[in-house]
Parts: structure tokens; sequence; C-alpha cells
């Protein structure tokens, strides 16, 4: 996932910049660091032992999600869908996952980033 080339530039600017808060569509969204990644994952892509959560049906969690990040308010996951480079957020604690487009590509939490960076 990490070798996506959108996804690599974001976790690289992250890093460079320093910036993991940010507002989006009036949500405060943490975005992890590249090394909080993995840990990330854990609760949607795989359970505390490392087993997968990852189903192929309408409300599983996808196997094209990835949990970038979270809303600072609820703790509901920010995830890219690498597939279309989409990015949503969806409520914990459903018995299933409907996710909410908070941004039609991850290019647009890039963009919000290298803004701040540049202020």
């Amino acid at each position: 996932m990490m070798q996506h080339p959108k996804v690599y530039e974001l976790f690289q600017l992250i890093q460079t910049s320093r910036i993991h808060d940010i507002e989006l569509q009036a949500l405060e969204i943490y975005l992890f660091h590249k090394q909080e990644f993995e840990g990330g994952q854990i609760g949607y892509r795989y359970d505390k032992k490392g087993n997968s959560l990852v189903g192929a049906r309408e409300g599983n969690w996808q196997e094209s999600w990835f949990v970038i990040g979270y809303d600072t308010d609820l703790g509901d996951p920010v995830f890219v869908d690498i597939q279309n480079l989409h990015v949503y957020t969806a409520e914990r604690g459903m018995s299933t996952w409907n996710p909410a487009c908070i941004a039609n590509h991850v290019e647009e939490i890039i963009e919000q980033i290298r803004n701040s960076f540049h202020r």
C-alpha cells in the first residue's frame, strides 16, 4: 500500500512538513506518521493478533481501504481507497462499514498540507 505513489507522497509530505492535524469538511483529522501506519490498521484491516478483518461483502472492511488517520472528535477512521484514491470516514463500532466520502482524491489532503506548510 505504501508503494502507491500518491499515498507515499502523502506520508513523505507529513514527515517533512510535520503537519499531522488538518481540517476537512468540518472534521478535525489527525494524519498518521509513517511509523504509525501499520499500527493504525489494527481494528480495521487486522485484529490485535494479526488476523484479517477484510471481507468481500458490502459493509465489510474492503481490501483496498487503508487507514491514514482518524477524526479527532469521534475517533472514526479516515481511510483511502487505493482503487480510486477517494478518502472516506465511517462510524466505528457499527456492525457494518458505511463509508462517507470526505475527499474525492487524496490529492486534496496533499494540497491542504502543502498550503499549510507554505503559509
